[in-house]
């Protein structure tokens, strides 16, 4: 167990999202991102849901997306906050301070 515990941070420091021995970009990992990827639910797409948000934001969608459900189910039946909501969430997520619920953004692989 006490090896176990020992081994455990030092693992943490090899990357397992992959950012260094493997060539891929996982995108940005949550505030909290000591998790393991098994531990992260499944990443979503950054430019999907900034479309979600601009083009039925209004309607709660994007909320849906990035797995908000209560949130979307009252952005729904309010039409965004009246729109206020829609434009704040739009802001927000476009600068990615609203990140999924259980997961993170990927982002385009580098050539």
């Amino acid at each position: 167990m006490i090896l176990l515990v020992a081994i455990l941070p030092s693992m943490e420091h090899n990357n397992h999202y992959g950012t260094s021995g493997s060539g891929h970009d996982h995108g940005s990992l949550p505030p909290d991102s000591n998790r393991y990827p098994s531990q992260l639910g499944e990443p979503k797409d950054h430019l999907v849901a900034v479309l979600l948000s601009a083009l039925v934001g209004t309607l709660g969608i994007d909320r849906f997306y990035l797995g908000y459900i209560g949130l979307g189910i009252l952005k729904l039946f309010t039409f965004g906050g009246l729109g206020i909501w829609w434009a704040i969430d739009l802001i927000f997520i476009a600068t990615k301070k609203l990140q999924p619920a259980n997961g993170y953004y990927t982002s385009m692989p580098r050539s």
